[in-house]
């Protein structure tokens, strides 16, 4: 019996990127942050404070910060490309901090954490608040837009994305030419023969 099936996607394994922000990124394109290319724009972007808030400020008491990362082509991730998380790590000095994402132009789903201020975080960045957000059905893949604004002094600690990777299957089922050694079709299946009381040539 021969059954092929080509193209059977699978679940793999999860796997997690992680940038731990200890140092003032570079801006403009293709910048390399934890082995991953990302563009990066930014107002006012300051230095990594790890004296309180464990990550790098935008803004500051009396101006408005951004910064925005935006992956540098669709997300692959050790091969894992569907989008099933991204995490923010981020801190405040005190004023709102308003985090998005978006996946391939449309916008993930965040669990609305709100931003609270933690400055006895000092250099541990999961003493920061994680917002979690969730890609909308249908669109996993594609290009991971991160974007975090603050009416004065935001910090922003660390970024996770959980990505899965797919495996493709083929199931190939056939006939063998050859019978299974040391099997004797003629053994497992005799020949019918007519009972001694048949009354007609159909019966067994």
């Amino acid at each position: 019996i021969t059954l092929t099936q080509s193209g059977k996607k699978v679940a793999g394994e999860i796997q997690t990127y992680r940038h731990i922000f200890n140092a003032k990124p570079n801006t403009g394109q293709n910048i390399k942050l934890s082995g991953m290319s990302w563009n990066i724009t930014e107002t006012n972007l300051g230095a990594y404070n790890s004296g309180n808030y464990a990550g790098v400020q935008f803004g500051t008491k009396n101006s408005i910060g951004q910064i925005t990362l935006k992956s540098s082509s669709a997300w692959s991730y050790q091969n894992a490309t569907t989008i099933k998380e991204v995490r923010l790590w981020l801190n405040t000095g005190g004023s709102t901090v308003t985090p998005k994402v978006t996946i391939n132009n449309k916008a993930a789903t965040s669990d609305g954490t709100k931003v609270v201020k933690n400055s006895t975080a000092k250099d541990d960045w999961t003493k920061t608040t994680k917002v979690t957000f969730t890609p909308v059905e249908g669109v996993d893949t594609g290009i991971i837009v991160i974007d975090v604004t603050s009416a004065n002094a935001g910090y922003i600690c660390a970024i996770e994305i959980d990505a899965e990777s797919s495996i493709t299957l083929t199931i190939i089922l056939q006939p063998d030419s050859s019978p299974l050694p040391g099997c004797n079709f003629s053994t497992l299946y005799p020949p019918l023969i007519p009972r001694p009381d048949a009354k007609s040539k159909n019966t067994f």
